[in-house]
């Protein structure tokens, strides 16, 4: 049993999805399971195991293996308030299920030859009893995550910001053939009630950490921290007022959670340099300005050298491949986005950069090596050595 979740993974559970995999009614899942908890590797808000399954099938005497990674919808503490008073489940079974398909289809088409497909495979989705996601394992394909805590370079930013271009391109001739099927992303996913409250609870908890930390830096002092302590206060309205989508201007389809702990890369077994990419979780998915996602990643995902000397080459390369894609899926001028006015809105909306620097990323700079088997659901409970920790990632980045 998923400890976090409530749900138990058995034979009779993997067995109904293997059928439904292999689309054979006379698949039988052996009572030899091995489950991985993944928990302690997540920050979000799904509970997420890797299941091997051994089953067998009708007229064949051998045993076949497969890796599978299920995803269920959690039922204690910080992860629970976050599922269950959003639509983040939702939103995620909604991609894999009617999105990405369309996506992958059309891109296929639009660019034969180079394109490789989004994300993993999907298995089997249900809403009921409880939310539950089974998708393809991309570890068997070469995929794994990034190191987190020193950020990305630019050769792995420009490989996330190409592929994100060809997922906003797409999404927008999905968007024009039928608006409904975006009905389930139309509020920013900031801005729904669960995780409104989430976000004011972890920001209100990092600010006695950032106004100590920013205190203490000779070159900044007390007379900062006091004005971010007072500046905080208005910030929270200021990000509603960014999050807010304007039907007028140039909007997508955003991953909505999109950095480096959200996506899989994968390198080449002769040279050893980064080949592909892979996103993860799109529980955050949700219609509006593609700046959003190109604030969190860049502010979120990039290291200290590619913030400082690159966000132009960024922005230019990614607006490259999105005016590229966009023309070759036939997208008429007036749904397209120049450069310049690309530039402008990101500006405009850097206070948002601001917010995702002191609020999430030294969340998702830990690993292993600061703070051992630390979850979200720990965040409120975190001890003095570890509120100096939080500093000292709040420091590097900033």
């Amino acid at each position: 049993m998923n400890m976090a979740s409530g749900v138990e993974i058995t034979t009779e559970l993997m067995g109904q999805i293997m059928r439904e995999v292999e689309k054979d009614n006379s698949i039988v899942v052996l009572p030899c399971l091995q489950v991985h908890e993944l928990n302690e590797d997540l920050h979000g808000g799904s509970c997420i195991s890797r299941v091997t399954v051994t089953y067998t099938r009708h007229g064949d005497t051998s045993q076949h293996t497969l890796p599978v990674i299920v995803k269920v919808q959690p039922n204690i503490s910080l992860l629970a308030d976050i599922a269950h008073h959003s639509s983040v489940f939702p939103r995620e079974i909604h991609m894999f299920d009617e999105i990405l398909p369309r996506m992958s289809a059309l891109l296929s088409k639009a660019l034969p030859g180079r394109h490789s497909e989004l994300s993993a495979q999907v298995y089997y989705t249900r809403k009921t009893p409880s939310y539950l996601i089974a998708i393809e394992d991309l570890s068997p394909k070469g995929f794994k995550a990034a190191k987190r805590k020193d950020g990305l370079d630019l050769k792995h930013c420009l490989l996330a910001l190409k592929e994100l271009a060809r997922f906003h391109a797409a999404s927008v001739m999905i968007h024009r053939d039928d608006k409904r099927l975006f009905t389930v992303f139309d509020k920013y996913i900031f801005l729904e009630p669960g995780l409104n409250e989430f976000t004011n609870k972890v920001y209100g908890r990092l600010i006695p950490i950032i106004c100590q930390a920013i205190e203490s830096w000779p070159e900044f002092g007390r007379s900062w921290a006091d004005g971010v302590q007072h500046r905080y206060k208005m910030l929270i309205e200021d990000l509603k007022h960014v999050w807010k989508r304007d039907d007028n201007g140039f909007n997508v389809l955003n991953h909505g959670d999109f950095g480096v702990h959200n996506v899989m890369y994968r390198y080449s077994e002769s040279s050893g340099e980064v080949e592909d990419i892979m996103f993860v979780d799109f529980q955050g998915c949700s219609y509006n300005s593609p700046v959003l996602d190109l604030i969190q990643f860049i502010f979120g995902s990039a290291n200290i050298d590619v913030k400082a000397n690159h966000i132009d080459t960024l922005l230019k390369e990614y607006h490259v491949e999105l005016m590229a894609t966009l023309e070759a899926l036939g997208a008429p001028q007036h749904q397209t986005i120049t450069l310049s006015h690309l530039i402008s809105e990101f500006d405009s909306k850097m206070i948002y950069g601001f917010f995702y620097t002191v609020c999430f990323v030294p969340i998702l700079s830990i690993d292993a090596s600061t703070i051992p088997g630390f979850n979200i659901q720990d965040f409120f409970s975190i001890n003095e050595m570890e509120f100096i920790i939080f500093g000292q990632l709040l420091q590097i980045h900033i």
